[in-house]
């Protein structure tokens, strides 16, 4: 009877042990508006890429939707460069309007890649760029060392 106690408590004990430890190593999930507008936005770009503007349109106004709900416009303008940098990267070379409405709501990083996408790199500071163009900038690599296709 005893070794049956014993038996009993190490089981939970153990089970009790699991459950705390599997507690405190998970993360909370990300929000539902944070995953959907990172699929919308995924789909966009491969929709757009691919010439299908009806989907790519679709998919954009679903991802800003989604972003809307949170009120954030930073998150807003930083939504808009990647529409600008896609539409630069298909070699659609117009002003990114859509940002600019939004530019005085961009943090520093978002800013700093609104000119990057402009050109004018002219005291840029790469550290505020997004990792893959900050060495190829300080460096002037040729632009097939940028390992994201669509930024190449």
């Amino acid at each position: 009877m005893k070794s049956t106690l014993t038996s009993l408590y190490a089981t939970l004990c153990a089970a009790l042990g699991g459950i705390l430890l599997a507690a405190c190593a998970n993360t909370p999930p990300a929000p539902h508006w944070q995953t959907s507008a990172f699929a919308a936005l995924n789909a966009y770009t491969g929709a757009y890429l691919s010439g299908n503007s009806r989907i790519a349109q679709l998919e954009f106004d679903r991802a800003q939707a989604d972003i809307a709900s949170t009120g954030r416009a930073d998150l807003m303008a930083r939504l808009q460069l990647v529409r600008c940098a896609t539409e630069l990267a298909s070699l659609v070379l117009q002003p990114c309007t859509s940002y600019l409405a939004l530019a005085q709501d961009a943090q520093p990083p978002e800013q700093a890649y609104a000119t990057f996408l402009s050109g004018q790199w002219a005291g840029l500071d790469p550290a505020l760029l997004p990792a893959g163009y900050q060495t190829w900038l300080a460096q002037s690599t040729p632009l097939s060392q940028l390992t994201d296709p669509l930024s190449r």
